[in-house]
């Protein structure tokens, strides 16, 4: 359970996040290296920090990558800001702005373009995000405002090192185990297009020995399943599924 007493509520919330998976995918990662040693985790893809969090939390040594230098800088946001309601009010409207500029939206320069921008929108996620930001003093406005404050504590508590890289660039040991939660094959809700293929051969390099990666059906002709995670919050039709790559 995270410390608001609500097990779903690791990382912030964003695009592709396994708030909801975390803790299922984390039990099945310790089965499998039942036995085994290793040398703490690598977040590869680490996003909204979901994984990287709740590793944390069950004292494992990790380090969150990502290559997002926006992510960074709301992160930092978030350390040094001290009134977590000032915070969600003001400071992370700069958080919708990131998303929407890297999702294909509008800019959000104030509560007003946020207001605007709430009747233009299909997406669930999104008009979720800002009718938070139009309704800072509701009670989905608090719930977020308590979640940031968790996560805030998880940032200033040393227990994970961030790192700024492009996944080809990462450095490990042998025994590190890698985590990766790439963009999964046949999306198209990120910034910028992901070589899958580059990514297989990345991976089937890497001189790791256990390496884990969250994805839908299609990336099992690549690698070897574990177990169901649950469906998709992106696509409720789609299944996503913990595999392993065997070398």
């Amino acid at each position: 359970m995270s410390k608001n007493g609500n097990s779903k509520s690791w990382g912030l919330p964003y695009f592709g996040s396994k708030s909801q998976i975390v803790e299922k995918a984390y039990g099945l990662i310790k089965v499998d290296l039942a036995g085994e040693s290793y040398n703490g985790f690598v977040d590869v893809f680490g996003g909204g920090g979901a994984i990287s969090h709740y590793f944390a939390s069950k004292g494992e040594s990790i380090i969150y990558n990502d290559a997002d230098a926006d992510l960074h800088r709301v992160f930092e946001t978030i350390k040094r800001t001290n009134d977590t309601k000032t915070l969600f009010c003001d400071n992370l409207l700069d958080y919708g702005r990131i998303f929407e500029m890297k999702k294909g939206g509008g800019v959000l320069s104030d509560i007003d373009n946020a207001k605007y921008y709430l009747n233009k929108t299909n997406s669930t996620f999104h008009r979720n995000f800002l009718q938070i930001l139009c309704n800072p003093l509701s009670t989905s406005a608090n719930n977020f405002a308590d979640r940031i404050s968790k996560f805030k504590d998880f940032l200033l508590s040393n227990k994970v090192k961030f790192t700024n890289r492009d996944y080809r660039w990462i450095a490990t040991s042998h025994n590190t185990v890698l985590v990766c939660d790439p963009p999964y094959i046949g999306t198209d809700i990120y910034e910028q297009s992901f070589d899958y293929q580059s990514f297989i051969e990345w991976i089937k390099n890497m001189p790791n020995q256990h390496k884990y990666i969250f994805g839908y059906a299609k990336e099992g002709e690549y690698f070897q399943k574990i177990a169901n995670l649950g469906a998709s919050k992106i696509n409720s039709s789609n299944t996503e599924i913990l595999y392993k790559f065997t070398n």
